[in-house]
């Protein structure tokens, strides 16, 4: 599949975002909206301050090297704010029960930027390419009300999360 151009939507290039493609500058970045998605999810573990951050930088080491070796073709996408980065889009080509498509691998916005139409407006981004997009996403994340304002509807389910497919 050739490379997909995906632009800053202008109604946040308008606010100064823009979309970038991930580098290794952006590393730092990463690790900081790992932790502030995981970070509050290992509060439980029974494990000293020190173990618990170490294991959680484990867990971003591993799911980094996931992301950059599992897809042959990846769009890793880094949303830049004025201030700095504010979210990232990971995009992969898939194959879909209608033919070539894309899987949402992940999209994930800083806290401090949600609520103000960034997810939807690059969501509808994605869309606007006119391929069946499919992601899967866990059961209790509140971007599933995103994802079905956008037109996703579930197609499987394994318990903890939905397999999700948005159609043209």
């Amino acid at each position: 599949m050739e490379p997909l151009e995906i632009p800053c939507p202008s109604v946040l290039a308008e606010r100064g975002f823009r979309l970038e493609w991930e580098t290794a500058d952006h590393l730092p970045f990463l690790r900081r909206l790992f932790f502030a998605l995981r970070g509050p999810e290992s509060r439980f573990l029974p494990f000293p301050e020190e173990q618990r951050l170490a294991f959680l930088e484990q867990q971003f080491q591993l799911q980094y090297r996931q992301y950059h070796s599992a897809y042959p073709d990846p769009r890793h996408l880094i949303l830049t704010a004025p201030s700095g980065p504010a979210g990232l889009l990971y995009l992969a080509s898939a194959e879909t029960d209608q033919g070539p498509g894309l899987r949402l691998v992940n999209f994930q916005i800083l806290e401090d930027f949600r609520g103000q139409g960034l997810g939807q407006a690059l969501l509808a981004e994605v869309q606007r390419l006119k391929m069946p997009v499919i992601l899967s996403v866990e059961k209790q994340n509140p971007a599933m009300r995103l994802y079905h304002r956008m037109g996703f509807a579930p197609y499987g389910d394994n318990g903890m999360s939905w397999a999700m497919v948005w159609l043209p």
